[in-house]
Formats: structure tokens, sequence, C-alpha cells
């Protein structure tokens, strides 16, 4: 069980402080991914960890980074 789930507090933190994929953020992690993927650099190495360690980004690809993800958030925005 996860405390303050859905109550007032969550929803005001939830909607002050919601992640935003920005296009710095597509940068890094896309950089990282290629140094993972085209050069077989590992997720810790020093390469990576400096792309990523200030932001504290990791090197994934999440469904809201996708083109539809800004509609389908809009719908579930509006649903809420």
């Amino acid at each position: 069980m996860i405390p303050e789930l859905g109550t007032a507090n969550d929803m005001d933190i939830r909607k002050n402080f919601k992640r935003e994929d920005t296009t710095k953020k597509s940068v890094l992690i896309r950089k990282a991914r290629a140094l993972i993927y085209n050069k077989g650099k590992s997720v810790k190495s020093n390469a990576v960890e400096s792309l990523l360690k200030e932001t504290s980004l990791v090197p994934t690809k999440v469904s809201w980074s996708y083109p539809l993800s800004a509609v389908l958030r809009l719908i579930l925005e509006t649903l809420a």
C-alpha cells in the first residue's frame, strides 16, 4: 500500500511536480542509448554516467516520449 495515494495532497504533488519530457532530456537519453547499444558501453560506464548523472536520468524510453502520448496525456488529464 502506498501512503496518501489518491488523496488531495497526492494529486497536488502530481500536478505541481509532474515530469516533463523535454528535448534536452530526450537528446541526453538518445546519446546514452547510442553509447550502450551501438558502442557496447555499460549503463554504469563513465561515458553514460557523465551524460545522465547530473539530471538523474536513466537510459529508457517510456510511452510518454512518443508523439501519440501527448494526446493520451491530454485525455487522461481531462478524465482526472
